[in-house]
């Protein structure tokens, strides 16, 4: 089984169950519910900020512990809030190395599930700024839940916006060890409830939130078989923006000052979301 290590965080708040965390107010530090068997773990960093960041990470090591807490360093520079969340299929397989907060058994839909978790502690921080973000399949995830908020900017980075295209990933490994699928019949019926592989469908008429993507040139399979299809399906759109750079060969991580800059821009009240992504170098998608 994969460990649990939360040392890092201190002594955090436990809630026997989420109407427990919902009836309480959310201040700095970790907050972690029970559900059932399964532990669902939230960090939050009140900064006194307009802002809040909300981060979803990417897949682990196979050695990785839970929970996978990230983006701190990211809203620092910022000085903004942050709300991280784990991916809860990490603490109910260690068969996986990520599930893109898709969901698992005991839980159903995972968005649906924290939607009012996430809106809480939002409304906690007094925020009047939210920005959504992720790098590689925690960019999916940021797209996805970027619908449960108005006037939201979501920062995608080497995202992961297709599940059925290049690198294409095995769905099917993936419900079985996180809603305990059995048989290709009722694969077929749990993807068909709980999956939506193109994120480009979660928004079938148009972009309600400016996203943002950043996406390395050089990372062939993600650029081809991810941004490229991603940006034809919703373009022309005018809250969709992009930059692209060639920071080298593969799947290789954006420079920590390239993300700080734009991060400070997005979470900087002064300018409008448009105004942000401009500032931080994206082009638009809207003639």
């Amino acid at each position: 089984m994969r460990v649990r290590d939360t040392h890092r965080w201190g002594i955090g708040k436990l809630y026997p169950s989420k109407r427990e965390f919902l009836d309480n107010p959310v201040s700095s530090g970790l907050h972690t519910i029970q559900a059932g068997n399964l532990l669902l773990d939230i960090l939050v960093r009140n900064r006194s900020s307009a802002t809040t960041l909300i981060f979803f990470h990417a897949s682990v090591t196979k050695s990785s512990t839970f929970p996978v807490l990230v983006g701190d360093g990211l809203a620092e520079a910022a000085d903004a809030n942050l709300i991280s969340i784990s991916d809860p299929t990490l603490a109910y397989t260690d068969k996986l190395r990520l599930g893109w907060y898709i969901g698992v058994k005991p839980l159903g839909s995972f968005p649906n599930y924290a939607r009012s978790l996430l809106h809480h502690a939002v409304e906690s921080l007094n925020t009047k700024r939210v920005i959504l973000a992720g790098s590689s399949g925690g960019g999916y995830a940021a797209v996805n839940f970027s619908r449960f908020f108005s006037d939201a900017a979501v920062l995608c980075i080497n995202p992961r916006l297709n599940l059925a295209t290049r690198p294409t990933p095995k769905l099917g490994d993936f419900l079985v060890h996180a809603y305990k699928a059995s048989g290709r019949t009722q694969i077929s019926r749990l993807k068909a409830t709980y999956v939506q592989e193109n994120a480009a469908d979660f928004y079938p008429e148009a972009l309600t939130n400016h996203i943002g993507i950043l996406q390395n040139s050089g990372d062939t399979d993600y650029y081809e078989g991810q941004f490229i299809p991603f940006c034809q399906a919703l373009s022309p759109d005018p809250k969709l923006w992009t930059r692209t750079d060639g920071i080298g060969d593969g799947h290789v991580p954006y420079p920590k000052q390239t993300l700080h800059a734009v991060v400070q821009n997005l979470a900087d009240l002064k300018y409008t979301v448009p105004e942000a992504y401009q500032k931080s170098g994206f082009q638009n998608h809207g003639d």
